[in-house]
């Protein structure tokens, strides 16, 4: 599986494809419909992982794009729940007019794409073993509130890493907390072996 792609990111050219646009929003679509059924963040994050992996990959014309987020949730969804849904139920929970069989045929094309292993690194998942190792998951609560934003934002997630982007919101919101935030963002940022001009440049942005 490849773990780390080469950024920046870019979209499979050609009439009719997607863009980025398109994909900011399907990443919204996304997020939203993930809190409608009740799942947590670190099913919509994986789901956005999952939906960027595969339009980075391979080329989407602009009518299948909303059927690959759908599978994308749908994946994300069984990896991230401890109980399985019947995908009718899934698709009607979204008031969506995909048949099962279609959902579960795009599933197989995704799962394709990203070599049968969907456990892809994900903002959420960042953002939560960063918080562990400062011993500050009390913030997690504060920080998840701007996750969806980070998610649909092309601009921030085709150019830094997931891992770069979570360390630089969390480095936000320690500062705001700690005035000598920048020792302990350091030392995370040498035990991911992520350079702090990235983070510094990534903060720029995310600010």
């Amino acid at each position: 599986k490849l773990l780390y792609q080469n950024y920046p990111l870019s979209l499979a050219q050609g009439e009719g494809m997607i863009g980025w646009r398109e994909r900011n929003r399907e990443c919204a679509w996304m997020c939203a419909a993930a809190r409608r059924i009740g799942l947590e963040m670190d099913a919509a994050s994986l789901a956005v992982s999952i939906f960027d992996r595969v339009v980075t990959s391979v080329r989407i014309p602009g009518k299948y794009v909303n059927c690959v987020a759908v599978g994308s949730l749908s994946i994300a969804k069984k990896l991230c729940e401890d109980h399985e849904e019947d995908a009718p139920v899934f698709l009607g929970r979204l008031r969506l007019e995909y048949s099962a069989q279609e959902l579960k045929r795009m599933e197989l094309k995704i799962l394709q794409v990203l070599g049968w292993d969907a456990h892809l690194p994900n903002l959420n998942r960042f953002v939560e073993c960063l918080l562990s190792e400062l011993e500050a998951t009390f913030l997690l609560p504060s920080i998840k509130k701007h996750l969806d934003f980070l998610l649909c934002d092309s601009n921030l997630t085709s150019n830094f890493r997931w891992s770069v982007l979570a360390l630089s919101t969390v480095s936000l919101l320690v500062e705001a907390t700690n005035k000598h935030w920048q020792y302990p963002i350091n030392a995370l940022a040498r035990l991911c072996k992520i350079p702090m001009s990235e983070v510094n440049r990534c903060r720029v942005k995310v600010s």
